[in-house]
């Protein structure tokens, strides 16, 4: 999620997102930096039906409008949450986004390729990286930890389980201003159902990418 500063007004400083807990109150929630620490306010807070014991929550949260622009973790109570909060300028009218595919390597080396791409892709000024490789996710997540623009990766035919632990669960979408990037994370017989949502549901939206692999 990307939340744009204009000044000192923050402009789209809410946003909500999904938690995986079904306690009656919402825990402490907070951007953490490389350098800082963030409080967020919590806007609303709803548990979802889907069990007694398997509780999942819709939060909307509140970044103060003095946060330092940065890529940030998530985290609640003493939980990291698979996803990333990036403060920065709005999007330009011009701009461009860098992408990887196969990238022939595996293992350890892959990860290790992937990290000087991840570096590349920043240095060049790219917006955000979107990645549809065949790597395992810890690999990934290990890889580009340190970069500081938004990636966005869609789950290959091979993938070991545990995705949603990094990734968070299902199809995923990021925005940026007028830009939606959406996600289809499965085999291409599964229903697009999921990520055709995530496209629509962005009507005003004047530049949309479907990051997929096999699909």
């Amino acid at each position: 999620l990307l939340l744009q500063p204009d000044g000192d007004i923050l402009v789209g400083g809410e946003f909500t997102t999904l938690l995986p807990t079904g306690w009656k109150q919402p825990p402490p929630i907070r951007l953490r930096s490389q350098f800082k620490t963030i409080p967020l306010e919590v806007v609303s807070y709803t548990v979802l039906p889907y069990g007694r014991w398997n509780g999942i929550s819709r939060v909307t949260l509140r970044v103060p409008p003095d946060t330092p622009m940065d890529m940030y973790d998530l985290l609640f109570a003493s939980r990291w949450m698979p996803s990333a909060v990036c403060v920065r300028p709005p999007l330009p009218p011009r701009f461009y986004l860098a992408g990887v595919s196969h990238l022939y390597t595996w293992g350890q080396e892959e990860a290790e390729y992937m990290r000087r791409v991840g570096e590349a892709a920043q240095l060049a000024g790219a917006r955000a990286l979107i990645i549809a490789v065949e790597i395992n996710p810890a690999y990934i997540a290990g890889a580009l930890k340190d970069i500081r623009i938004p990636y966005v990766v869609a789950r290959g035919n091979h993938m070991m389980g545990r995705w949603a632990d990094y990734f968070g669960w299902g199809n995923t979408a990021m925005d940026d201003g007028p830009m939606r990037i959406a996600t289809f994370g499965g085999y291409p017989y599964e229903s697009w159902v999921e990520a055709r949502e995530l496209l629509q549901e962005r009507p005003d939206a004047t530049c949309r990418v479907l990051l997929c692999y096999e699909g």
